[in-house]
């Protein structure tokens, strides 16, 4: 049982600089990239939203309404 505290405090640490390396990382992003990101997001969405209506409108295909 000895080991198991020394693999969950390395698990923490490893956890901690993952974390770290992620909000550095965004704080690096440029208004281009926040731009094309939600460009991007809203592009798939919108993709989202056809398939969803194609979906609803075919009758073969059980209703997602209750």
């Amino acid at each position: 049982m000895d080991g198991m505290g020394l693999v969950a405090a390395i698990g923490g640490l490893l956890l901690a600089l993952a974390l770290l390396w992620a909000v550095i990382g965004n704080r690096r992003r440029t208004p281009e990239d926040r731009r094309r990101t939600e460009e991007a997001t809203r592009a798939m969405k919108l993709g989202i939203d056809r398939e969803d209506r194609v979906a609803d409108a075919d009758p073969s295909l059980p209703s997602r309404r209750p």
